[in-house]
């Protein structure tokens, strides 16, 4: 700070930094942030649990492979997890103004620590998000050229964020040889690398949001399916805004207008960071065990018909979805006639025609039937009229023919 103390001083009567005009220091103020932090990064750690159980259910369950993409998701989870539970610790010392923070507790060994190991896990959740989606895509869109060579340049802007994550620590830890507590004096080049740090991840992200856009459009699906594939992807957008929130408070870290309660905000908006990266990765496995296992569950079906919310294309039955329609019954035996198929044996010769009442049906050998011909005939006065009329069509002739045992006219006799 570039401040001479006279011997005796009590540090932890002084503030940190000098405060506005018309501001009072308060060093027992309570952090304006406690009460964000402590709604948002539950609720976060909550969802994206859910998430990552239901993608090693859709893993394991199904006896799929383990993908590098659900290693890097599962990383993603335990790092971003211990940035959230750090940040609720120490955003009741922390998240204040640095004119609301004594000198001496900032010269102590905590503080400095703490903000280390913020530090390394606010740019290691971030490099791991990134990674699980990339991973992901190259997955499902791994096989197209375009595709994969935006993967492969999108991968190595990576690379400065993982130098980052040992640089960035470094510059905040103590000069080699010094206790805990000792400033660095290299602050300033920190604040320059967080502004490098911010351009670049904004940058990835708008490539991360705009590598699956092209092969969705292109996939041979409706509209609605298409829109609903692309909300899912899509929902990356959210950390975009995270990214220019973040770029705003590392601008004014560069500025030390509120380092502290600045630094703060960056790290609750790169967890936010990192969990939205962990729910996308995990969409495709948990919209899968959404439909196969969840949908069709007794619990799920009786939840819904507690709840009113019962369709016509659900039943209160464990069996899963079903459809309401009733089987149609199945078409009545008609009574044959007389003149019926089934009637007539089958004959020796290679056709036969059967007379009806208001034409000829032409059967085969077996009773198949062949044609069907109109007669002009409207109808037969009797049986007897019928056999003749059969007689001359089967033999060509005016005359009838001997009769034999196969002739059908026998079955016709009166």
């Amino acid at each position: 700070m570039g401040l001479t103390l006279p011997p005796g001083t009590d540090l932890f009567e002084i503030p940190y930094q000098q405060a506005p005009s018309g501001v009072k220091s308060d060093f027992e103020k309570p952090s304006d942030l406690l009460t964000l932090f402590r709604v948002i990064i539950p609720i976060m750690i909550f969802v994206t649990t859910v998430f990552l159980v239901l993608r090693i259910r859709a893993r394991f369950g199904r006896e799929e492979r383990w993908k590098i993409d659900d290693w890097f998701t599962v990383a993603t989870w335990m790092s971003a997890t211990s940035l959230g539970l750090l940040n609720v610790v120490c955003v009741q010392k922390l998240g204040r103004s640095t004119w609301d923070i004594s000198l001496g507790f900032l010269l102590s060994a905590w503080p400095q620590r703490v903000l280390v190991c913020m530090g390394f896990l606010v740019i290691f959740s971030m490099l791991l998000g990134k990674l699980c989606l990339l991973t992901l895509y190259y997955r499902i869109f791994g096989h197209i050229d375009s595709v994969r060579r935006q993967l492969y340049l999108t991968g190595a802007l990576c690379f400065p964020l993982l130098a980052v994550c040992i640089i960035q620590p470094v510059l905040a830890s103590p000069p080699h040889g010094k206790p805990w507590g000792t400033p660095n004096p290299h602050n300033t080049e920190g604040s320059i690398v967080a502004m490098g740090t911010g351009v670049v991840n904004i940058l990835v992200d708008l490539l991360i949001l705009y590598i699956p856009i092209p092969p969705i459009v292109k996939l041979n699906l409706s509209r609605k399916k298409r829109a609903g594939v692309l909300a899912i992807f899509l929902t990356g957008s959210i950390a975009i805004i995270a990214d220019v929130v973040v770029m705003y408070y590392r601008v004014r870290l560069f500025q030390q207008l509120d380092s502290l309660r600045d630094g703060m905000i960056v790290g609750l908006c790169s967890f936010i960071e990192a969990c939205i990266s962990i729910v996308c990765s995990s969409m495709p496995c948990a919209a899968k065990i959404w439909k196969v296992d969840i949908v069709s569950s007794s619990f799920y079906l009786s939840l819904r018909s507690r709840l009113g919310l019962t369709d016509d294309s659900y039943t209160g039955s464990a069996e899963g979805p079903q459809s309401q329609e009733q089987p149609r019954e199945p078409p009545k035996k008609k009574k044959r006639g007389l003149y019926s198929i089934g009637t007539f044996p089958t004959t020796n010769i290679s056709t036969t025609r059967l007379s009806k009442a208001d034409g000829f049906i032409e059967l085969d050998s077996i009773g198949e039937r062949i044609s069907e011909r109109r007669s002009s005939q409207s109808s037969f006065p009797d049986h007897r009229e019928h056999r003749t009329a059969y007689n001359r069509e089967s033999s060509g002739t005016s005359e009838r023919p001997p009769l034999t045992v196969n002739d059908p006219s026998n079955y016709l006799s009166s």
